[in-house]
């Protein structure tokens, strides 16, 4: 295997101070309390006043000495690094870093700290990162780090800054990477490649993930070795990965990439399960433990296999999943969850989701006329008709005002077959619970029915909306809701099954295809049933 040099910058490049500017701030008193701002609005704040470059170098000064243990990793540099460990390439840290801060009466040394804030992150542990401590480099000046670069002959460095490569001195040979988490202007010939994503620079530089780089991974989430690794097929979102050690079997999940999908995935499914394992709830995932810095979080392994025809009892299994989760909103813990992922607590909301989700797709527009077709000629006429429909119907409806919390139901948010495993029993155990939370019951119920993952017979459908008004029948609204609301659920889902033409992939004709056909499917079944206001 040869040896890739990679040269990576220090501070906001592998040390994320998101927060920790703001904190300090407020400490020192340089802004107030209920001020909020990353790096770059502190600086912009301060620099409008007088002696507001003085006060910004303090709060340097401040940020990256005495405080500098307050700072986290960026999301999925460890990721990045253990695979940079598991090939077995030299990595350098060069930093312009000089050795104390401006205007630190204390004079605490920069560089100490930040050597400190390394090893307590294991950056030096043969077990971590496995980096040589000689391999960094703290330079007074960007030219000496320029210089310092050029010496170590870096195939890669990885940068936040852009004129660090802007440097007339820069090594020609040496491929300039570009962290740029702001996504600020820059001239884009001073870079070979850019991103605000730690997996996407970690792609860029070494391509497809290998099986010694993945075990890398899932040991140091265990902090030890493990038997076997050995990734699941068929996960639409996640990379899961079945691990066995000490006799016991574990799914390690992968989460997507949190600078493209901000929700909070893994925090989200650990509550989710620590609460339901919490009240007896047996039919559920259990969380084992996490790694947050590289976005993954351990759960048991369960033996059994897809859901594939569902069976009329299937339906019983899962209202009797929905029973339990209705009942579990009284508990106290119940209080402290989340909202669902895009719950729907009001008319509104399904409005402004279906909005947000169609002009997204307008991106994708000028490289398919069959999308462009199908969105224009069909798609947006047929929300204008169910907008006038419901008009006519409902005129004296609330579309602003949310149900109230004694209404709602926690939910799965993406519940189905197609989440479920099938025991050797016939059992059904529950798995993907990361947009747990509260939510409207008609939500619920009309995405169980929508959902394109699985088919429902007839009797199956009618069975399944029967037994959930029966279960949430205190809400007196409830099948009111759900005959207003249930073909914009319908609209929602024609809009996410084309989700797939926002992906860059050339290879996807095919799925395109299909899933415009479905979504097409899905309008010409609201268009009918509309006509008449059947459900």
């Amino acid at each position: 295997m040869s040896q890739m040099r990679i040269g990576i910058d220090f501070d906001n490049t592998l040390a994320c101070y998101d927060k920790v500017f703001e904190a300090i701030a407020k400490k020192m008193f340089l802004v107030s309390v209920d001020w909020q701002g990353d790096k770059t609005q502190v600086r912009a704040e301060l620099r409008t006043r007088q002696n507001g470059e003085r006060d910004w170098q303090r709060l340097q000064g401040q940020v990256y000495g005495k405080y500098m243990h307050l700072a986290n990793l960026f999301p999925e540099v460890s990721n990045f690094l253990l695979r940079l460990r598991a090939r077995e390439y030299e990595v350098f840290i060069v930093s312009h870093k000089t050795e104390y801060g401006h205007h630190d009466s204390e004079k605490i040394s920069l560089r100490k700290e930040a050597l400190s804030w390394m090893r307590m992150h294991k950056f030096f542990d043969p077990k971590g990162f496995g980096l040589h401590e000689s391999n960094v480099f703290f330079e007074n000046t960007r030219e000496e780090k320029v210089k310092k670069i050029s010496d170590l002959r870096c195939d890669y460095f990885i940068d936040d800054l852009w004129e660090v490569f802007a440097s007339s001195d820069f090594p020609i040979e040496t491929r300039k990477i570009l962290f740029d988490s702001s996504l600020n202007n820059g001239n884009q010939e001073m870079w070979d490649f850019r991103s605000r994503s730690w997996r996407e620079v970690a792609d860029h530089v070494l391509g497809e993930e290998t099986e010694a780089e993945l075990r890398a991974q899932v040991e140091f989430v265990f902090g030890e070795g493990v038997e076997s690794v050995t990734q699941v097929e068929g996960r639409a979102n996640s990379k899961v990965v079945k691990v066995d050690k000490d006799k016991k079997q574990y799914a390690v999940k992968f989460y997507p990439d949190i600078n493209y999908d901000f929700r909070k995935r893994l925090n989200t499914e650990r509550r989710a399960c620590e609460f339901l394992d919490s009240e007896g709830v047996v039919n559920t995932m259990k969380f084992v433990r996490e790694k947050p810095d590289l976005n993954v979080g351990v759960y048991n392994w369960i033996d059994g296999s897809k859901v594939g025809e569902v069976l009329d009892n299937d339906v019983e299994l899962a209202l009797n999943f929905v029973e339990r989760l209705y009942e579990s909103r009284a508990y106290e813990k119940a209080v402290d969850l989340p909202n669902a992922s895009e719950c729907c607590l009001r008319e509104g909301d399904i409005w402004s989701q279906l909005t947000k989700k169609r002009e997204k797709l307008n991106a994708a527009l000028p490289y398919s006329n069959e999308l462009r077709n199908f969105l224009v000629d069909e798609y947006d006429p047929l929300v204008v008709r169910v907008r006038d429909k419901l008009a006519n119907l409902f005129p004296d409806r609330d579309c602003s005002s949310k149900i109230s919390r004694s209404m709602q139901t926690l939910s799965p948010s993406d519940f189905g077959f197609h989440n479920a495993i099938r025991q050797s029993d016939g059992s059904l155990v529950w798995i993907d619970l990361e947009y747990f939370g509260w939510d409207d019951p008609v939500k619920l119920i009309a995405d169980f029915i929508w959902h394109p993952g699985f088919t429902l017979s007839e009797k199956q459908v009618l069975r399944w909306k029967a037994q959930s008004f029966q279960i949430f029948s205190n809400d007196q609204g409830l099948e009111s809701r759900f005959e207003q609301r249930f073909f914009l659920y319908g609209l929602r889902w024609c809009l996410i099954i084309l989700n797939i033409f926002l992906r860059a992939e050339n290879d996807l004709q095919v799925m395109r295809f299909q899933r415009l056909e479905k979504s097409r499917w899905y309008a010409s079944r609201i268009k009918k049933c509309v006509r008449n206001w059947d459900i």
